[in-house]
C-alpha cells in the first residue's frame, strides 16, 4: 500500500495508518508499505505498526545502498529531482480544448 506519509493516520488527522488498519483486518497478508519511508526512524515506525516490508522510492533512487547505509549509521544522500528530468508537464490552459 502507498500513502504519502505512510505513518499518519489514514482518514483525517487523527486515527491508525493504512498499514495499523490493514494489520487490523487482513491478519496474514504480507503488508509492504510505501510513502516517504527513506528515513530509516520512519521506516522502523512503520514496521512496527504492522509492515512486513518498506518499499523505497526517492531513497532508493538516492540511496541504491539505503539497506547497508541505515545499517553502518552512514549519512544519508538527499533526493536530487534532477534524476527524474525531464518531466512532461500539461498545464492547465493548454488542456483547454
Amino acid at each position: 500500500m502507498t500513502e504519502f506519509e505512510a505513518w499518519r493516520p489514514a482518514f483525517g488527522n487523527e486515527g491508525e495508518s493504512l498499514v495499523q488498519l490493514a494489520r487490523k483486518h487482513a491478519p496474514g497478508v504480507t503488508i509492504i508499505a510505501n510513502g516517504n519511508l527513506h528515513d530509516p526512524a520512519r521506516a522502523i515506525e512503520v514496521m512496527q505498526d504492522g509492515a512486513d516490508i518498506v518499499a523505497l522510492g526517492r531513497g532508493a533512487l538516492s540511496n541504491p545502498d539505503w539497506p547497508h547505509r541505515v545499517r553502518q549509521r552512514s549519512a544519508l544522500a538527499e533526493f536530487d529531482r534532477a534524476v527524474l528530468a525531464p518531466i512532461a508537464d500539461i498545464k492547465a490552459s493548454e488542456i483547454a480544448a
